[in-house]
């Protein structure tokens, strides 16, 4: 036996995802990082030895924009670049490869950390130091640094070191939680084990062993579902151990669930229920998957509450989607559904203050073992999550190194520091705003190649270009001065709005649906075409075509079936309990003004007025919601309602008078009220910050009963997920300025918070631009490409997307600079046909090149075939620059350059 001691700055015990990326982040950072991990692999419960599937705040695709940016965020796209099939084996050699690329980590397989050293009062335990049996190679190794993390998931090294910590439910009246017991009881989520099965194309018979358990003397046959053809996380209800000691009594709840998988096994192939006669059992987990043991309590306790009403908090550092999503204490056995689940709306954020122990004054937690209750653990448990956590917590160790402080000084003298460097690296985090003083971008003007300035998915549009194809006469509205959407480019292709004039024929129907390759969908269903406002939205056009008339009398759907839950007739604004808001006289008025005769005036319908003297069928009810939070995609509040006349026939182009100008720029919602006369048509793929939502419950799994009373269950938008109403929104929006890239947030929030350009055309690039008044001195470049947030990842592709690398992903571009010393005069004495601008509607500006005589760029990289989302482009040493720019000449896929933030650091 060897006997050895290590010393590093940090050392980080437990390899699940939240040991990897609290390691991999403090090691970015530059200081010396120790990871130990007990189990011969990478990744925890994801990996090959548990095979549990990746899930976070995307949450099976039910939140909007959601999925974790950041070290997760980098191992997630490379898994679907290196593993479409989803494969666990594959999927632990991502993960160690993130970790073996950092020469700042040290790691040690097959290490089971079983003694911890600390000193000081009990309020203030210290980690001295950490020893670990490394099996296989016979060595003792004692592990010492200043700063220590607990990834443990089960939170050893903080029981061990003295640190308090919380087991099982608390009372409800201990935080006022709704689901919480009236009595604190010391019950936990049980642990699973997983099978794969595989079908060899033959015949194959199975004998049970003996320690097969005969699941019809259960409750599992009629209480579960079990389908011959899943196999994996599929059967995460295979769940037991909850009124047991989930770490004391592993190996019994083992053995229990081991004896339950091949009596299910048994069960699906000698009954006689299954079409199973060529499938055979490939694998069997015997590393019990934990969901829950230990949480330590730290300076802040998550509640029920912060995850349902989205607490906002100053020391945000992750945020969380996942539903506080709670299992029964009995498991597989419990009569009733094998989870219980509710949604917050949205995102909820995760403070700093619950990432470390109060009484230890050297440990930062992350994982599933950090402080919150039962309840809000239910929510913030999840692997991805539990990444998330790790990268804020490593990012914190390193810091509380660099400032020689504790991790509860570093939260209260260097929070802002904390935050800036998190969103530097792209970390999931929400709500933070670019301040950072090393990032010069800050006080650059930026400048663009072209703006993607109309919002719409119409006829030839191909994500928002022109306006669809056919008269070039403006609107009646339009005439009357209420502005117009339309791109205002002229010569080829250019495309205008088409308009029904009075005696004219409607556009044949091929003009407008077969040009789009739209797809007919009858309104049956309330839909929402979520898009960004910015600064106001005044009309909104719709392709739309209506059956024969029914006789009259038709149904209202004003307030009927289809309306928000809660909500008061559509002529108020009203709060999410359906009570008047408090400025509900304002809103009362404001909404009036559209109503009835009115607003269906002010509504021009672009429909041929010769059918004016037959019966008018319903008026198709349009509505404004907003959504309550910058980070939700749910119609929250009442804020415009109108109508417009739709006629029989083919379809054309209505317009809906909106009229909406909110305090702040924000993503709205335009609601189309369920008519089933009335076909609106779909297209894809999507323009940036739109998404569809459908009115109607959407879940699919029938083993879990999820609560339908919230706003984000209601209006899923994974039916018609990518697709889109065709649509054109009034006026041009500033969304996608070039400045959205230096502003901060790196993902939508109240907006899609990043600069596209139009639809690029064949050899013609498209560029982002930074010039500065004077020089300045940077170091790198730093470029975060969207990489499309709204899609889900999951690891083992339970929501399998067709595309290996993400299309939305700038595939080919170079980064450019312009020295202090370079040939030309400064960016105020360049000729103005040489400055690169904005053109008014979108309109691809001059390309500054260098061939221009007073400007010679000096390209500092030059890439093709990328595939990531953040890229770190590093000068030879710190250089004055006059300008940068990056210069986008194909994509992998999306018609437009999409740029989420461009920094230039010093």
């Amino acid at each position: 036996m060897l006997k050895q001691v290590v010393e590093a700055d940090v050392v980080v015990v437990g390899g699940g995802l939240a040991g990897v990326c609290a390691a991999v982040a403090a090691a970015r950072r530059g200081v010396d990082v120790v990871l130990i991990n007990n189990r011969p692999v990478l990744g925890g419960n994801s990996s090959s030895e548990v095979r549990v599937w990746v899930c976070g705040a995307t949450a099976h695709g039910n939140q909007r924009w959601a999925r974790e940016t950041g070290i997760i965020g980098e191992m997630y796209v490379e898994n679907q670049f290196r593993n479409p099939e989803g494969n666990p084996v594959y999927w632990d050699d991502v993960v160690l490869d993130t970790v073996r690329r950092e020469k700042n980590i040290r790691l040690f397989l097959n290490t089971d950390v079983r003694d911890v050293v600390a000193s000081g009062p009990e309020d203030a335990r210290r980690v001295e130091t950490v020893t670990g049996w490394t099996m296989g190679s016979e060595i003792l190794t004692t592990f010492r640094a200043p700063v220590f993390l607990d990834c443990t998931g089960d939170g050893l090294v903080g029981h061990l070191a003295g640190a308090r910590y919380r087991l099982g439910k608390e009372a409800r009246s201990e935080f006022d939680e709704e689901w919480a017991p009236d009595e604190p009881v010391e019950e936990f989520l049980g642990s699973t084990l997983l099978f794969y099965t595989k079908d060899l194309g033959f015949p194959v018979k199975y004998v049970a062993p003996e320690s097969a358990k005969d699941i019809r003397d259960t409750p599992i046959p009629t209480s579960r579902v079990i389908r011959s053809g899943d196999s994996g996380a599929h059967y995460w209800w295979v769940e037991w151990g909850g009124e047991l000691d989930t770490v004391h009594d592993n190996e019994t709840i083992r053995d229990e669930l081991r004896s339950v998988i091949l009596g299910i096994w048994d069960y699906i192939k000698n009954s006689g229920e299954f079409d199973a006669d060529t499938l055979t059992l490939e694998w069997v987990g015997n590393v019990p998957g934990k969901r829950e043991y230990r949480r330590f309590v730290g300076d802040y306790t998550l509640t029920q509450n912060d995850i349902v009403e989205q607490t906002t908090f100053p020391d945000t550092v992750a945020f969380g989607g996942w539903s506080i999503d709670l299992h029964p204490a009995a498991g597989m056995y419990h009569e009733g559904s094998g989870a219980v689940q509710r949604f917050s709306d949205g995102v909820f954020e995760i403070p700093y203050r619950c990432l470390y122990p109060a009484s230890t004054s050297n440990l930062l937690v992350a994982g599933r073992n950090i402080s919150a209750t039962h309840i809000a653990f239910g929510a913030s448990r999840v692997m991805a999550t539990c990444a998330a956590l790790g990268q804020a917590a490593g990012t914190a160790a390193a810091l509380c190194v660099e400032h020689a402080v504790t991790p509860r000084e570093l939260g209260t003298h260097h929070l802002a520091e904390l935050r800036r460097a998190l969103l530097r690296d792209d970390a999931p985090i929400i709500g933070a705003v670019n301040d950072d003083p090393d990032d010069h971008a800050r006080s650059a003007r930026v400048t663009a190649s072209s703006t993607l300035s109309s919002i719409g998915t119409g006829p030839g549009r191909s994500f928002g270009g022109g306006l669809p194809g056919g008269a070039a006469d403006p609107a009646p509205d339009q005439a009357e001065g209420s502005g117009s959407g339309a791109d205002h480019r002229t010569g080829p292709g250019a495309n205008q709005l088409a308009v029904s004039r009075p005696g004219a024929a409607p556009a044949p129907r091929t003009d407008l649906v077969a040009e789009n390759r739209a797809t007919p969908h009858p309104l049956v269903d309330d839909l929402g075409i979520v898009l960004p406002v910015h600064p106001r939205l005044d009309s909104i056009d719709l392709l739309v075509s209506r059956a024969a008339l029914e006789p009259a009398g038709g149904g209202d759907a004003v307030g009927g079936a289809h309306a928000v839950a809660g909500a008061d007739p559509v002529d108020s604004a009203v709060t999410r309990d359906g009570t008047a808001s408090p400025d509900d006289t304002a809103s009362r008025d404001h909404a009036a003004s559209r109503d009835d005769a009115a607003s269906r005036d002010r509504a021009a319908s672009l429909d041929d007025p010769a059918s004016a003297d037959r019966t008018a069928p319903s008026p198709l009810v349009v509505e404004v919601w907003s959504t309550g939070k910058p980070q939700n995609v749910v119609p929250s509040r009442l804020e415009v309602t109108t109508s417009v006349e739709i006629l029989p026939g083919e379809a054309r182009w209505v317009r809906a008078q909106l009229d909406y100008q909110p305090d702040s720029p924000e993503t709205a919602i335009v609601v189309l009220r369920a008519d089933p006369s009335i076909t609106v048509h779909l297209t894809e793929p999507l323009p940036p910050g739109v998404l569809t939502l459908v009115h109607g419950a959407a879940s699919d799994d029938q083993n879990v009963e999820v609560s339908q009373s919230e706003l984000l269950v209601q209006w899923p938008t994974r039916p018609l997920r990518g697709r889109s109403v065709c649509f054109v929104a009034h006026p041009e929006s500033e969304a996608l300025a070039p400045e959205r890239a230096t502003s901060g947030g790196n993902r939508p929030y109240g907006g899609p918070s990043m600069w596209a350009s139009v639809p690029m055309s064949p050899g013609t690039p498209e560029w982002l631009r930074l010039d500065w008044d004077e020089p300045v001195e940077v170091s790198e470049l730093v470029l975060v490409l969207d990489d499309d947030v709204d899609l889900e990842l999951n690891t083992l592709h339970h929501h399998r997307s067709p595309h290996e690398t993400i299309p939305e992903l700038v595939r080919d571009y170079r980064v450019e600079v312009l020295t202090a010393d370079a040939p030309g005069g400064q960016a105020d004495d360049r000729d103005e046909a040489q400055v690169p601008a904005v053109a008014p509607s979108g309109a691809p500006a001059t390309e500054p090149s260098a061939d221009l005589a007073d400007e010679t760029w000096t390209v500092i990289a030059d890439e093709s075939d990328n595939r990531w989302r953040r890229r770190v482009h590093r000068l030879q040493a710190p250089t004055r620059l006059r300008a940068a720019r990056v210069v986008v000449t194909a994509t992998n896929g999306t018609p437009q350059a999409r740029v989420v933030a461009l920094r230039a650091q010093a």
